[in-house]
């Protein structure tokens, strides 16, 4: 009986072709893809040595933001890209 059952059933299965939808990821919200505000100096005067340390902990920061998202950027880009191939292909 179960044989029966399973003859009758997987012809059916293979002759069924899959829906293949494409997967729209949502664009990367913001906090995401934006670095932080420049290190805020503060509101006296400063010396040489003050405003070179304000100016490289700035700069470093951008560069450290830089390089993290472009890998969270391309890391979603490479997802949206494989999720849209594995959709179309057969």
């Amino acid at each position: 009986m179960l044989c029966f059952a399973v003859s009758v059933l997987l012809p059916a299965c293979a002759s069924t072709t899959s829906a293949r939808v494409p997967i729209d990821l949502p664009d990367l919200p913001a906090s995401q893809t934006q670095c932080r505000l420049p290190v805020m100096i503060p509101d006296t005067a400063l010396n040489q040595s003050q405003v070179e340390k304000f100016w490289i902990r700035d700069r470093q920061s951008l560069v450290d933001c830089r390089a993290q998202l472009t890998g969270i950027v391309n890391l979603y880009e490479d997802l949206d890209r494989s999720l849209n191939q594995a959709g179309t292909a057969e």
